[in-house]
């Protein structure tokens, strides 16, 4: 078709006001060489009800990142949704990357500038290679990731765009024939470099949109992966040093709201109403309906936006170890993740850096996200809380179980570690969980390196009996040193202590200056008595890694559960009386327990009812039915529970309300019996 029947056939659209800006890039002198022209009619009735912003946004959300694909609306050349990805940086072949790391060969590369180009044109300065010819373009990264959303239907926006003589040659290869196992996903993924290579047009295949593979091209490859590595450092840096809740922020915010924000909005109506008492959402109590509706209205608008969706993301010791992996503030919009709970505990690492912390906010902010879910779906505020408790349960078992092992193991472990800081920590965190309490590590700047919670029921005249311990590892760099005073640092132990609102602190270390010195007692112990003597009720104790141990393997045998153990918190303050109290332990006599009985009522009830939980208020309740009753408290019942599972963890699983047998009784006998014959041998 000739320019002039263009013309004729156009007349009557190009007529219309809406389209006169076309004219120009149709014909004229700026106008392309070739084109197709589409005329759209007869669109059914809903087209006529898409909005003028709307239709912009989806053709926006649909462009990707490509310099050969760009769409004209209405007169403006639409910038793809994903440029708005936080870009870091655009760096140009020849002008800001002039030396290659490898494995290009950067001895042979150097850098021309073409004075013929304009001096704004990315096709000005570039690299020259004697077998590649003359390579331009440049390199971009981005904060977010440009793999996703509904523009990589229509083509990619990351990786390696190379082009030859205008023509883009690796349509489908976004590595360029590059193992992606060299290249780092998760930086690869917010990187894009656009290379013009028209040197290469001999090695087209009679396609021309693939290039054959030949040492040329295996060259290239080596001189895209300098170029990524050149630009790798910038990526890394910039996404550890962002800011976490504006990062997840502009992820959450970016979500679909019936995903995030009309879910948290209808959860928080319903938590300041009292119709439903949420544990993943802090709401403020008391308001009046005007101040409830103004309240709402202010957390839609800064649910809307990046930066207030997350305010900031909180590593908070101040939750208690029995609540939820994390919390939402609505009011702040801080977002706190549990440091206490042992599925944070386990999986996050402070010293680490952000982006490798950034899966674990993302779970959290997608727990508060689902408890919102169920509330928004109708489902009964019991049956809620029933999945939510279920669910956190297994997060804790999950936790739990990634080590599993026995108190023996565990004991051992304890004695290899005391010249390991950080294995001495994880030891100190398995020690303590394998007493029974609920422990995790916590560390970093200010932090103990982690606590534990006794979950103990009330006395007798209605009295709280839990209690918390904050855990201090202190390791040697070599066997047979004592740690000293100031290593042990009493007033930072203070400090942890009552930071986490904890009642005891034990520090542990291969052994401590106490022993009096011509009848002077050593100034770590006055240290330790003058706190007592300030702080009533409170104690520090220092505690040997051999002594530790010791009570490690003792304490199935000897039931010696958090109940038994807060003695040894509230009488010893050195080393030597905690070595005094073990001993004493260990040579008490142990009055026999039930065991088969427990452990035949429980396979019992499981046979009963398999798709049912064994809970120990109906395991007492059975207990007593037996035609030879066993009377025990839930307490008591919990406590064997756990002895018998630390002597044989693969067999019997108890958890804070619950327990369960993966084997009949007779094996799990034989397994208890086996543990306390090898710890007989032993004593």
């Amino acid at each position: 078709m000739s320019e002039q029947d263009a013309k004729d056939a156009l007349a009557e659209w190009l007529a219309l006001s809406a389209l006169q800006g076309w004219k120009a890039r149709l014909f004229g002198a700026k106008a392309s060489a070739s084109w197709t022209a589409a005329i759209l009619s007869s669109l059914k009735p809903k087209a006529h009800e898409i909005e003028h912003g709307r239709l912009r946004w989806l053709l926006r959300t649909a462009l990707p990142l490509r310099d050969d694909f760009s769409i004209i609306f209405d007169g403006e050349a639409l910038i793809p949704a994903k440029a708005d990805k936080g870009r870091l940086g655009r760096w140009n072949l020849g002008k800001d990357i002039v030396k290659v790391p490898k494995p290009a060969p950067s001895d042979e590369i150097e850098v021309r500038e073409d004075n013929k180009v304009a001096a704004t044109s990315d096709l000005r300065y570039g690299l020259h290679h004697p077998q590649l010819g003359r390579l331009t373009g440049y390199a971009e990264g981005y904060k977010d990731v440009l793999t996703e959303g509904k523009s990589k239907e229509l083509g990619r926006s990351y990786g390696f765009f190379v082009y030859v003589r205008g023509r883009l040659v690796n349509v489908d290869d976004e590595y360029f024939g590059i193992d992606s196992n060299l290249l780092k996903h998760g930086v690869f993924a917010r990187f894009r470099a656009v290379i013009h290579a028209d040197g290469l047009d001999s090695e087209l295949q009679s396609t021309r949109e693939s290039l054959r593979d030949s040492p040329r091209i295996r060259t290239l490859r080596n001189v895209l992966h300098g170029i990524f590595n050149a630009i790798r450092p910038k990526i890394e840096e910039a996404v550890d040093s962002e800011n976490p809740a504006k990062r997840l922020g502009r992820r959450a915010a970016d979500t679909p709201g019936s995903l995030t924000r009309r879910p948290l909005v209808a959860l928080a109506q319903a938590a300041l109403e009292g119709a439903f008492r949420s544990r993943y959402l802090v709401v403020p109590p008391g308001l009046s309906k005007p101040e409830r509706e103004s309240f709402l209205e202010a957390l839609r608008k800064r649910l809307e936006t990046e930066d207030e969706f997350v305010s900031v993301v909180d590593l908070s010791t101040a939750l208690a170890p029995d609540d939820p992996v994390a919390v939402y503030d609505a009011t702040t919009s801080a977002l706190r993740l549990n440091l206490l709970h042992p599925f944070v505990g386990t999986f996050i690492d402070e010293s680490s850096s952000a982006s490798r912390r950034q899966p674990l906010e993302l779970f959290a902010l997608s727990e508060v996200l689902l408890e919102a879910h169920l509330w928004q779906s109708g489902i009964k505020r019991e049956q809620i809380s029933e999945v939510l408790a279920t669910r956190d349960e297994l997060l804790r078992t999950l936790a739990r179980q990634t080590n599993r092992r026995s108190a023996a193991l565990i004991a051992q472990d304890l004695r290899d570690a005391r010249n390991d800081k950080r294995r001495l920590e994880e030891q100190l965190v398995a020690a303590f969980e394998s007493f029974g309490f609920d422990a995790s590590a916590i560390g970093g700047s200010g932090n103990p390196d982690g606590a534990a919670y006794a979950h103990l029921g009330a006395s007798e005249d209605g009295n709280s009996r839990r209690y918390r311990v904050t855990l201090e590892a202190k390791s040697t760099e070599s066997d047979g040193k004592t740690i000293t005073a100031k290593t042990v640092g009493v007033s930072g132990i203070a400090r942890h202590r009552k930071k986490l609102q904890a009642d005891h602190a034990v520090v542990v270390g291969a052994s401590f200056p106490t022993r009096p010195t011509k009848g002077v007692a050593a100034a770590l112990v006055d240290e330790i008595a003058d706190d007592r003597a300030k702080n009533p009720g409170k104690t520090i104790t220092l505690i040997a890694i051999d002594d530790l141990a010791t009570l490690v393997r003792i304490a199935p045998l000897r039931h010696l559960g958090p109940s038994a153990l807060k003695d040894l918190f509230e009488t010893c303050s050195t080393d030597i009386q905690a070595k005094a109290w073990i001993e004493m332990a260990q040579a008490a006599s142990t009055p026999r327990e039930p065991f088969k009985e427990i452990l035949e009522t429980i396979w019992s009830e499981q046979c009963d009812d398999p798709n049912a939980v064994v809970k120990y208020a109906a395991l007492r309740v059975a207990l007593k039915n037996k035609p030879r009753q066993v009377r025990k408290t839930e307490e008591e019942l919990r406590q064997l529970c756990r002895t018998m599972s630390a002597m044989a963890p693969a067999l019997i699983k108890a958890r804070q309300d619950s327990v369960e047998l993966e084997v009949p009784p007779k094996k799990v006998l034989k397994a208890i019996e086996q543990a306390t014959n090898d710890d007989s041998d032993d004593d």
